[in-house]
C-alpha cells in the first residue's frame, strides 16, 4: 500500500511520504498543491472502507476533531473523498511523541507542569464539547520542535450525544472490536473502560492520571505481563504513591494524581477542567522553587517554552513577583505578624484643592517607597483609593484587600509647616503596632525625613527584612526642589485617576513642569517617558517625534540615576508600546520587578506583553498576581476577564465580569463584554441584547454601549438602529483604535449595502478609498491602513489590489509578532478573500484563527453577516457546525 500511495494524487493533495499506521487508518505526509503547504493526510484503508461500521468510526473521528477548537489539539482541515479513497487532512505536526521525552526517572516539577497543563487544557476543551477521547496516552501527544504541545488521534472519541446502537457500539461496550482488539491502549485504560462499561469524561481523567504518573516517575502505575494481567492491575491494584518514588515533588501533586486514578469515577475529577485548575494552582504555589532550582530537562529536548520571562534575570524576577521573600513573623509575645499592608488614603486636613492634592501625593509617594520592599505585600494605590471616604471598619477593609495590616493617617499643610499623623494597625485584632505624629517645616528634606521614618517604622513593625538596595531606596531623595516635588506629586495623582486622555495629558504637563523646575529629577523624567510612550500607543499622537521625546526623557532618567526601577518600567513600555519588541520589554520589566516587587504596573506590563505574544497562561498568571496587589483595580480584573475570553473560557470570563460589576456597577465595558460573550459562546443575539437592556436600565447611556449596540444592529440587519448608533460616533473615523482604522464613509457604505442600495454603497466606498489612500501616504508604517484599504477595494471589485493590500497589512504586523493586532490583520484578509470570491483562502484564515486564542468563534461566525459571501460554502458550513 505504501508504494502505491506515495506519489498518488488525491484531489489537490499529492502524497509524498508515509507517516504512520494504526487501526483507524494510515497517515501520510502530503503536499497541498493549491495552498503550497504540507499536511497530514489520513486515509481509510480499502478493506475498512467496505465495512460501514469502520467507515462510520473514521468519519466520527473527523467529526470529533472538527468540533474542537484549541491550540493544543490537532487541527482538521477537511474531510474529503477522491477516486473512492476517503481521507481527512490535518495540520502536519513535526516534532516528537511524548513517549520519547520522558526520562527513566520522570520529570522535575517545572517541565512536568509545562506538559501537564496544556494537556489537561486540551482535554478540558474536548470535554466542554461533549467529546471523550478514550485513548489518552503519550503516543497520542506530540511536542513540536518549538515546544508546542498537540493532542492527536481522536479516532476513538465518542460524542456525548446519543446515537442509534450499532454492532460497533456493542463491541465497544464489551471492550473488543470486530478484530478482537481492545479499544484504547491497555496500560492507560480506566477501570470502566477495561471492563467494557460506558465511559465519559471521567475515563479520560483516569487515563490522563496514568500519563501524569508516568511523567512524574518514569513508569506507569499499572503493570502486567499480558494485557489481561495489566487490566487486572488497573481494576484491583493501588499504585505506589508518587511521593515514595519522587520525594522531591510536592505532596499535593501526588494527591492530584491519586484523585485522577480513583477506581470510582464519582470520586475523580469530574472533568479535565477541574484537574487543570488544581494543576494551575500548584504551579502558582510552587513558583519560587521552580525559579530558584531550574528543572532538569532531557538532553537536547525543549519540552515547552520554559523561560517565563527569558534569561536568568527574568526568572529571578518572576520569583519576586509571585512569592514574598519572608513569611509570617512572630512578635516578642509570639503573636504572628503577616507582612502585608494596605496604606489607606491620608485624610487631608484642609478642603482646598492644593491641600487635597498634596495629601494625595504624599500618600502616593509613600506607597511607591514601600512597594520597593520585596518582603512586604503592599496593595497598590488604585485599590486603596476606594476607601478614601469609607464607613467600613479596618477589619472589613483588610479582608476585602487580602492583608493583615492597615496604615491610616492624616496630612495638614498649614503655611510653611506640614503635619502628619500615622498609625499602623493589625486589622485582625485591632492591635496598634506603631503610631507617630510629625510636625515639621515644609521643606523637601523634612518631607523625605518623614516618609523615610514612616516607611522604616512600618518595615520594622512588620519584621520585614531589607536588602541593602531596598534600604537605599527607602532613603532615596529624588529632588531638593520643593515646587518640583509637589508638581510631581500632582502629576502622579492625575495619572492614577483614570486612563482618559484628559487626565493623562495633565499628568504629562505636571511632569514636564517638574523636570523644568529640577532638570536632575530622575523619577519625573522616567514617568514623563512613560506618558509620552503611552500617547503614542493610544494613538493620541503616532508621530516619530513623540517616541523621540519619550526616549530622550528615559535617557535623562537613566543618566541621572542608573538602574532606577521607574526607568526600567519606562524602558519596558517604550520597547513594548513603541516597537513591539517584546523580549527587550520583558528584560526591562524583569529588572523593574526586582527593584519594585510590589508594583502592579510591572506585573501587568509583563502580563500584557505575554498576551500580545499569545502566551495566555503566563499572561493570566501575571494578571492574577496584579489583582492580588491591586484587588479593587478594574484594569486588573478586566485583564483577567478579557484574557479568559481570548482562550474561550467564556463561563469563567463572565464570572470575572460579574465581579467587575460588583466593584463598579456602572462599568460599561463589563456589560459590553458580557454581551460579546453571549455572541462568542453561543451566537445568542437575544441574550446579548438582554444584557445591554439591563445595562441601560442601570443608568448606562446608549453612548456608553454604542459599540456593542452597533454590532448587534448589524447582526440583525437593522440598518436604522445601526445608523442611529453611527451618528453617536464623533469625527470622521468612527473606528480609530489600536486594532483598526475605518473612516466614516466606510461604515456608511456598509449600511447602504445592508439596505440593498448598491449604488450609494459604492459611492461611499469610493469616498473611503480616497481617505485611506491619503492616510497611507501620511502614515506609511501604520499596518491598519492597508488592511482597511484592502476591504474597501474588495467591495469595489478590485480583486488584485484588494488582496495585495490585505497581504501587506498581514506582512507589516504578522500574527507571530503580535497575537492580538496581528489576528485582526488575518481576519480582515479573510474577509477580503471572502468578498473577492476566494472562499477556500478565506476559510483557511478562519481556521488559522480558530486554532489560536482570539475573539473569533464558530458561534459568532454563524451570525456575523460579514461571512454571507461564503456562508453556503461546504467548508464554511462544516467549519461553523451548521
Amino acid at each position: 500500500m505504501t508504494v502505491v500511495m506515495i506519489g498518488k494524487q488525491l484531489g489537490h493533495y499529492r502524497v509524498v511520504a508515509a507517516l504512520g499506521k494504526g487501526g483507524m487508518g494510515e497517515v501520510w505526509i502530503a503536499e497541498d498543491t493549491r495552498l503550497h503547504r504540507k499536511v497530514a493526510l489520513k486515509t481509510l484503508p480499502e478493506a475498512m472502507a467496505a465495512d460501514p461500521a469502520r467507515r462510520a468510526r473514521f468519519e466520527r473521528e473527523a467529526q470529533a476533531i472538527a468540533a474542537l477548537n484549541h491550540p493544543n489539539i490537532v487541527t482538521i482541515h477537511s474531510v474529503e473523498e477522491s477516486e473512492g479513497t476517503a481521507f481527512i487532512t490535518m495540520e502536519l505536526i513535526e516534532g516528537n511523541k511524548l513517549t520519547e521525552l520522558i526520562p527513566a526517572d520522570g520529570l522535575a516539577l517545572e517541565p512536568f507542569l509545562e506538559i501537564a497543563l496544556p494537556l489537561a487544557e486540551a482535554l478540558a476543551a474536548a470535554h466542554q464539547q461533549g467529546i471523550t477521547h478514550r485513548d489518552v496516552k503519550p503516543d497520542n501527544v506530540m511536542l513540536t520542535h518549538d515546544g508546542h504541545l498537540k493532542v492527536l488521534d481522536f479516532g476513538l472519541a465518542k460524542l456525548a450525544a446519543p446515537s442509534p446502537a450499532t454492532a460497533l457500539d456493542t463491541a465497544t461496550r464489551t471492550a473488543v472490536t470486530a478484530e478482537g482488539k481492545i479499544l484504547g491502549t491497555v496500560s492507560y485504560m480506566s477501570p470502566e473502560q477495561a471492563e467494557g462499561k460506558p465511559v465519559d469524561a471521567r475515563s479520560d481523567v483516569f487515563s490522563l492520571g496514568v500519563v501524569l504518573y508516568q511523567l512524574a516517575t518514569g513508569q506507569t502505575p499499572f503493570v502486567g505481563d499480558t494485557p489481561i494481567s495489566t487490566i487486572t492491575s488497573i481494576i484491583r491494584d493501588t499504585p505506589q504513591p508518587i511521593g515514595d518514588l519522587k520525594p522531591a515533588l510536592p505532596r499535593h501533586l501526588g494527591r492530584i494524581v491519586s484523585r485522577c486514578l480513583n477506581k470510582d469515577p464519582e470520586l475523580r475529577y469530574q472533568a479535565a477542567k477541574e484537574l487543570r485548575n488544581d494543576l494551575l494552582q500548584l504551579k502558582t504555589e510552587t513558583t519560587t522553587e521552580l525559579a530558584a532550582a531550574p528543572a532538569r530537562r532531557p538532553p537536547g529536548r525543549r519540552l515547552l517554552a520554559g523561560a517565563v520571562l527569558g534569561g536568568i534575570v527574568a526568572v529571578v524576577a518572576l520569583a519576586v513577583l509571585l512569592w514574598p521573600r519572608s513569611g509570617v513573623a512572630p512578635t516578642a509575645s509570639g503573636t504572628a505578624i503577616e507582612p502585608s499592608i494596605a496604606v489607606l488614603p491620608f485624610t487631608s486636613v484642609g478642603s482646598d484643592a492644593e491641600s487635597v492634592e498634596f495629601s494625595s501625593g504624599i500618600h502616593n509617594d509613600l506607597l511607591i517607597r514601600l512597594s520597593k520592599v520585596g518582603a512586604l505585600k503592599v496593595i497598590s494605590r488604585t485599590s486603596v483609593m476606594e476607601y478614601r471616604d469609607t464607613t467600613k471598619n479596618l477589619r472589613q477593609i483588610a479582608d476585602e484587600l487580602g492583608v493583615a495590616n492597615v496604615l491610616e493617617g492624616s496630612v495638614q499643610r498649614a503655611g510653611n509647616r506640614v503635619r502628619l499623623n500615622a498609625q499602623l494597625v493589625n486589622a485582625r485584632n485591632d492591635e496598634s503596632l506603631w503610631a507617630e505624629s510629625y510636625d515639621r517645616e515644609l521643606t523637601t528634606g523634612n518631607i523625605f525625613d518623614i516618609q523615610e521614618d514612616v516607611a522604616g517604622q512600618i518595615v520594622a513593625a512588620l519584621r520585614a527584612r531589607l536588602t541593602a538596595e531596598e534600604q537605599r531606596q527607602l532613603e532615596n531623595r529624588p529632588t531638593e526642589n520643593l515646587e518640583a516635588y509637589e508638581t510631581y506629586l500632582r502629576g502622579l495623582d492625575y495619572a492614577s485617576r483614570s486612563e482618559a486622555q484628559s487626565d493623562q495629558s495633565i499628568a504629562m504637563q505636571m511632569m514636564e513642569r517638574a523636570v523644568a523646575l529640577d532638570p536632575e529629577f530622575a523619577e519625573a523624567w522616567a514617568y514623563l517617558g512613560t506618558l509620552h510612550t503611552q500617547a503614542y500607543w493610544q494613538h493620541w499622537d503616532r508621530s516619530p517625534e513623540r517616541l523621540e521625546r519619550a526616549w530622550n526623557a528615559i535617557e535623562a532618567a537613566e543618566r541621572l540615576s542608573p538602574g532606577l526601577g521607574e526607568t526600567r518600567i519606562a524602558r519596558g513600555y517604550y520597547h513594548y508600546w513603541g516597537f513591539l519588541e517584546y523580549e527587550r520589554a520583558l528584560e526591562e520589566f524583569a529588572a523593574a520587578a526586582q527593584a519594585l516587587p510590589n508594583n502592579s504596573q510591572v506585573v501587568s506590563g509583563i502580563g500584557f506583553v505575554k498576551r500580545r505574544q499569545g502566551k495566555m497562561d503566563e499572561a493570566l498568571a501575571m494578571f492574577r498576581r496584579a489583582a492580588e496587589l491591586n484587588p479593587r483595580d478594574l484594569v486588573s480584573v478586566e485583564a483577567v476577564a478579557f484574557t479568559l475570553m481570548l482562550v474561550r473560557e467564556y463561563d469563567e470570563a463572565d464570572r470575572q465580569l460579574v465581579r467587575l460589576l460588583e466593584l463598579n456597577p456602572a462599568n460599561s465595558n463589563a456589560y459590553a463584554a458580557r454581551a460579546n460573550i453571549r455572541l462568542l459562546a453561543s451566537g445568542d443575539v437575544p441574550a446579548a441584547r438582554e444584557i445591554v437592556r439591563k445595562g441601560l436600565e442601570l443608568n448606562l447611556t446608549e453612548k456608553d454601549l454604542t459599540d456593542i449596540m452597533f454590532r448587534l444592529a448589524i447582526i440583525r440587519h437593522d440598518v436604522a438602529a445601526a445608523r442611529e448608533r453611527l451618528n453617536s460616533y464623533p469625527g470622521e473615523a468612527p473606528i480609530d483604535d489600536q486594532y483598526s482604522y475605518y473612516p466614516r464613509a466606510m461604515i456608511e457604505a456598509l449600511l447602504h449595502r445592508l439596505a440593498g442600495d448598491t449604488r450609494a454603497a459604492r459611492e461611499r466606498y469610493e469616498a473611503a478609498r480616497v481617505v485611506l489612500e491619503a492616510r497611507a501616504r501620511e502614515w506609511p508604517d501604520d499596518e491598519r491602513i492597508p488592511s482597511a484599504l484592502g476591504l474597501v477595494l474588495a467591495r469595489l471589485g478590485r480583486k488584485q489590489e484588494a488582496v495585495r493590500h490585505g497581504l501587506r497589512g498581514v506582512e507589516m504586523l504578522p500574527y507571530e509578532k503580535e497575537a492580538l493586532r496581528g489576528a485582526r490583520r488575518v481576519l480582515e484578509l479573510a474577509e477580503i478573500y471572502a468578498v473577492v470570491g476566494e472562499p477556500d483562502l478565506a476559510i483557511d484564515r478562519l481556521e488559522f484563527l480558530l486554532d489560536r486564542p482570539g475573539f473569533v468563534s464558530r458561534p459568532y461566525l454563524r451570525v456575523d453577516p460579514t461571512w454571507d459571501p461564503i456562508r453556503e460554502h461546504p467548508r464554511f458550513v462544516r467549519l461553523v457546525g451548521e
